[in-house]
Formats: structure tokens, sequence, C-alpha cells
């Protein structure tokens, strides 16, 4: 949040941090992460700054075609090897390490000429594409992720981008946990609201 208001960024809670916000004033007494989302933009300049903002003590895993995580060094993950055996493992379950984390979901404006159909169509022949290419296997590395990421990134992604604001907004094919495609009306989203979290 300090960084974000430092430099103009703009992001929103989103899933259980959000849901948490409402219904608990703060976290899912449950819960063990952050849920946040921000246009695609402010996203990219969020990974340039977050290093020098944030200083050594946090840990920034960028995964190609996964969802970006910050995390602080005693709860995170620190080289790639780590991060490939724990996405090798079908998740975070599967570890005995404690994780906490901020999950950044990257959210793009669509084009106004594709009809919600047109959009979601593309987004899900990407989803389909992504899951036929990815794989949880030993040869799991940074550079096969990065292949894949930039094959859906560039046939399926950029055709439906816009690189202003439009009146729809979608979640970046990089992030892993959507299902199904997820779209949005930008009017839902803005203009953004505070909201108590935690005092």
């Amino acid at each position: 949040d300090r960084v974000c208001r430092k430099h103009n960024l703009r992001y929103w809670l989103d899933y259980g941090t959000l849901l948490g916000a409402v219904r608990h004033k703060g976290f899912i007494p449950w819960d063990d992460d952050v849920d946040i989302s921000m246009p695609y933009e402010d996203f990219l300049k969020f990974k340039e700054i977050a290093p020098q903002e944030l200083g050594e003590d946090y840990v920034y895993t960028y995964p190609p075609g996964f969802i970006c995580r910050v995390m602080h060094k005693d709860f995170g993950l620190i080289t790639e090897e780590d991060i490939c055996g724990v996405y090798k493992r079908y998740g975070w379950r599967d570890t005995q390490r404690i994780f906490f984390h901020v999950d950044i979901f990257p959210i793009r404006y669509a084009k106004e000429e594709l009809s919600r159909q047109q959009l979601s169509d593309t987004i899900q022949k990407g989803i389909a594409r992504k899951k036929e290419l990815r794989t949880y296997n030993e040869e799991a590395t940074f550079a096969a992720w990065q292949r894949i990421a930039d094959e859906i990134y560039d046939d399926y992604e950029l055709p439906i981008s816009s690189d202003t604001p439009t009146s729809r907004m979608f979640m970046s094919l990089d992030c892993t946990v959507q299902p199904k495609p997820r779209i949005y009306m930008t009017e839902d989203i803005f203009p953004l609201r505070e909201i108590e979290f935690e005092g």
C-alpha cells in the first residue's frame, strides 16, 4: 500500500482478501495470503520499483505464466529451484514450510470492438492451450514456462488487449488459477474506494 500510494499505482483487494475486508473488516481468520489485482500497466511498474522500495527482506517471484507473488524471506521461496519444486508438487500444500505471500493478479483492458462472447472464447482457448502445454514434471523450468507464456501472450492475450482504458477488463492469462475466463466491467471496479481493513 505504501509503495503503490507513493508511485500512484492502482490496486484493489480481491478474492478472499476482499471478502474478508467486507465481512470481517480485515483478514478472514483462516486465510493465509493476500490477494490483490492491478491494472496491467501498474503491475509492470510495480515489478520494476518493488525490489528497491521493499528492500532485501522480500522475495519477488514472477515465474513466467504464473501468479506473481511477493513474500518475506522468512516465509517465502528464495531460488528458482525452490519455486519449481513447489509447482511440481501441484501447489503449496505438499511442502512442510509455512508460506505467507501477496498474490498479484494483472488485469488487462479488452479491445472495445470485441463482443463479450468473442472475448470469452479467445480467453478460453488460451487457457486450454496453456493447460495443454503446461507440465508439472521434473522438466519444469523457468525457461520452459517462459516459452509457454510467450506463445499464449502472442497468440491469445495480445490480440484482445487494449493499451487504453475500455469498458471491460479481463484477468491476464499470466494467472494459472483461472479455470474459466474472468471478465469484468470496468465500471464495477473503478472508481476505487477505501474500506476499513485491520484498522
